[in-house]
């Protein structure tokens, strides 16, 4: 197992923190105000509904003209509440795909990095890509058989000079099925970013060791942002490719 020299931790998360403000706000969407609007429309939409039921009942004490002229306005105005509904659903989807909100930060050592990388990957419903230089951690090997078992694509790259290593995980991955490939280009893959379902990013210097989790001083941070997934995962799969 490789043990990584001291990371200078300060410098690397002020970077990190850094570079992720000057591209992005770090906030919760504050989708509330549209998800009121959203439900006051349904609801006069529902009452609309209700009044053009009644209408096309028969009702002896109006015209049959004077109907027919108060359900064509009322479809006129379901019409319009559901174009409504329509343009503030658009502006909460797009509003969640730029936000960037900070789910985590943990530091080795300190906090139990490992458990919080196993959690999410216990949450991922459809996609987990791994870029990591070195991977010693069976636990962590146990939760991405796991989730490649409830029918999660899995995708795992290393750097070649690691896999190795004593208790390295690539050939035991790779014996349970696992999508994993290695990283021989000139230079080293230093890469330790995961991306979830498309729209959760682990980013830090923490390398998935045992030396990384017990010994070394090392970060991870943790945020949901598709747009920010979006920029990692072309950075993973043109290494995948390559």
């Amino acid at each position: 197992m490789r043990v990584e020299g001291k990371s200078l931790i300060i410098g690397i998360v002020t970077g990190l923190l850094i570079g992720l403000t000057l591209g992005y706000a770090i906030t919760i969407p504050k989708t509330s105000e549209y998800e009121t609007k959203i439900n006051s429309l349904e609801n006069e939409k529902v009452n609309l509904q209700n009044q053009l039921t009644q209408l096309q009942q028969t009702d002896p004490y109006i015209t049959i003209s004077a109907r027919d002229a108060q359900i064509v306005l009322l479809n006129q105005q379901l019409a319009e509440k559901s174009t409504q509904i329509t343009t503030l659903q658009n502006q909460v989807t797009s509003l969640n795909a730029k936000s960037l909100e900070l789910i985590a930060v943990s530091f080795s050592r300190v906090n139990d990095t490992s458990s919080l990388i196993r959690s999410w990957i216990g949450k991922a419903n459809s996609t987990i890509d791994v870029a990591i230089y070195s991977f010693t951690q069976n636990s962590i090997g146990d939760a991405l058989v796991a989730a490649k078992g409830r029918g999660v694509k899995v995708r795992i790259l290393m750097e070649y000079d690691t896999i190795s290593d004593s208790g390295s995980e690539y050939s035991w991955l790779q014996s349970k099925g696992l999508a994993i490939r290695t990283d021989s280009s000139e230079g080293l893959m230093h890469d330790k970013f995961f991306i979830i379902d498309g729209k959760i990013v682990g980013t830090g210097s923490y390398n998935w060791t045992k030396a990384a989790e017990d010994d070394n001083s090392e970060n991870l941070l943790i945020v949901r942002s598709e747009s920010l997934a979006t920029k990692y995962l072309y950075e993973f799969n043109y290494l995948w490719g390559s």
